[in-house]
């Protein structure tokens, strides 16, 4: 009878705790406090990175490589952190659309790095 290490080897799995399933090249933020306004709309934000933005809402109204203006607004303890940048339309799903940021200006940056400061 094979031993289980052995069947590991002929299946060829590779034991790992690495996080295979994300792949992404900026860590994503779930829980701040955020909206996004696109369009003169607001659409809650389900997460969030200094590459891009998932939002949901009716993705209808927009389409895929579509450029847009984005105006992100995060709730801080005593303030409102507003930071306001540009985008492309890179993925729509039912409800749900996102969009991956222009590069970042410094301003942009620094605003960003504001905002992780303040919800760590």
């Amino acid at each position: 009878m094979a031993s289980f290490a052995t069947i590991l080897t002929r299946m060829r799995t590779t034991i790992s705790n690495d996080d295979q399933g994300n792949k992404r090249r900026h860590p994503r933020r779930r829980t701040d406090q955020c909206v996004g306004i696109v369009d003169g709309k607001t659409f809650p934000v389900e997460d969030w990175s200094i590459g891009g933005v998932l939002l949901s809402g009716d993705d209808r109204v927009f389409s895929l490589n579509d450029n847009t203006d984005i105006t992100l607004k995060f709730a801080f303890k005593n303030d409102i952190k507003t930071v306001t940048h540009t985008g492309r339309i890179v993925r729509k799903m039912k409800d749900r659309f996102a969009i991956e940021f222009s590069p970042l200006t410094p301003d942009v940056s620094k605003n960003f790095q504001d905002v992780i400061a303040e919800y760590a």
